[in-house]
């Protein structure tokens, strides 16, 4: 993974970790017994496709 890319992965990390830890807790899923290890299934935005 270039350097690049580790850091626009980190920063969209670090937004996502932001918007949840305040006033947008909407964003995630209600139902906790879907939770995975896949964030996928604990948040309701859009994550980036891993090339």
């Amino acid at each position: 993974m270039a350097d690049v890319q580790l850091l626009a992965d980190r920063e969209f990390t670090y937004r996502i970790m932001q918007r949840l830890s305040g006033h947008h807790r909407e964003e995630m899923q209600k139902n906790v017994r879907k939770y995975t290890v896949d964030p996928k299934s604990r948040y309701t935005i859009d994550f980036p496709c891993a090339a």
